[in-house]
């Protein structure tokens, strides 16, 4: 009992330490303003190559418009290359992209299936190709068209500097209509610029890679070749970068946005997916990440394992009433501990969302809604999280 009664002290802690992180960065995020991007900064000649990257697969809906985007971008068209990998498609994705203007590699592999997979297999030939970054962006993505002149200002910094880092750019969520579940995601993913990645920014700390709008300099990808194949291969890839001591640094004055699935059930087999392979590295890379920065004091491990931990508010609310149910299998003795960070914890949450309450622009009705929908993903994703098998999200 003793034992049970250690445990749940230390999972208390952790979730009190996760709350508060999560508290302290979103004040910060509520009190600084985002960075200003009419006129950036820009060089007078940009000289970096790009290569975007873009995954699809059964895409022909979305496909011409995203390639059409790219190629309007405002860059020199010669340092440019747009590439289409057409994967296990069944449709006329490549037939579509490659009359837009992209450049098509067909991939088919009916055993290894998911973005994770394209990805290492279009990434193992772009590394021998002339090239300075590749962008990866998805099917249904339009970029603002000064991303390469930033991208191309930040990778000269960096190099000037000699520093190797990985870039994400600010990602939004556009949708057709104004149904309640595409308004509260695009609201949440607001949500999610200003109470993490962007205070993450500021304060000058690391962020997670996003799936979309991420880029990897040559030397990011000769340093760390892409070996994650999981369901959130973003996240897995950004664990490995953190071993290997680089940093995702997040851009703000730059965006791409997604369109998201037309219809709600779509979205909560999106959300379902993401949630299942976030819990997976959980509990399959947090232990060795934690005992990597406090054996050998590895601040790159640290904040490693603090994105895992901080990734969702509603894994910390779970953790949280984990906990409190393992009140009734621990010592008396130590329940008044237990009771304490609990209650720390919890006024911290709570604290959370009286903090942005005022920011969001939804009914709480919609709120609520949209809370349930997310906590249903995550039991789902916990109750089948043997099954990692990638679907396609509808759109």
């Amino acid at each position: 009992m003793i034992l049970v009664g250690t445990l749940l002290i230390g999972l208390a802690t952790v979730v009190l330490l996760t709350s508060t992180i999560q508290l302290c960065l979103t004040i910060l995020g509520e009190r600084i303003d985002d960075a200003d991007t009419r006129c950036p900064p820009f060089r007078e000649t940009p000289l970096s190559r790009f290569i975007l990257l873009v995954p699809a697969h059964d895409e022909g809906a979305d496909i011409a418009d995203t390639v059409g985007n790219l190629r309007s971008l405002d860059y020199p068209p010669s340092l440019v290359r747009t590439i289409v990998v057409a994967d296990n498609c069944t449709d006329s994705t490549g037939l579509f992209a490659r009359r837009a203007g992209a450049e098509v590699w067909v991939r088919v592999d009916s055993e290894r299936l998911g973005k994770g997979f394209a990805l290492a297999w279009a990434l193992e030939s772009v590394t021998r190709t002339q090239h300075d970054a590749v962008v990866v962006l998805d099917a249904d993505t339009i970029a603002d068209p000064n991303l390469l002149r930033v991208l191309d200002d930040e990778l000269r910094k960096d190099e000037e500097a000699k520093r190797t880092v990985a870039y994400q750019v600010r990602y939004r969520f556009h949708a057709e209509g104004h149904a309640w579940a595409s308004n509260a995601s695009i609201n949440a993913k607001d949500l999610e610029h200003r109470s993490v990645h962007h205070p993450r920014m500021a304060l000058g700390l690391p962020v997670v890679l996003q799936g979309n709008g991420f880029c990897l300099p040559k030397s990011v990808l000769k340093a760390v070749p892409w070996r994650a194949d999981s369901i959130a291969e973003d996240m897995e890839y950004t664990l490995d970068l953190m071993m290997h001591r680089i940093a995702v640094r997040y851009i703000d004055r730059v965006s791409i946005s997604a369109r998201l699935p037309a219809l709600a059930a779509h979205c909560s087999s999106q959300r379902i997916r993401w949630a299942k392979g976030n819990l997976h590295l959980l509990f399959t890379r947090l232990s060795p990440l934690a005992y990597r920065a406090l054996r050998f004091r590895d601040t790159f491990a640290m904040h490693g394992a603090l994105l895992l931990l901080c990734n969702s508010r509603v894994t910390t609310a779970y953790a949280l009433i984990f906990t409190f149910g393992g009140l009734i299998l621990a010592p008396p003795a130590f329940r008044a501990a237990i009771v304490s960070l609990i209650g720390l914890s919890a006024a911290a949450q709570a604290a959370i969302l009286i903090a942005t309450r005022s920011s969001r622009d939804h009914s709480a009705l919609e709120e609520m809604k949209y809370a349930t929908r997310i906590a249903s993903a995550q039991w789902q994703a916990l109750v089948h999280l043997r099954q990692r098998v990638w679907t396609r999200t509808e759109r």
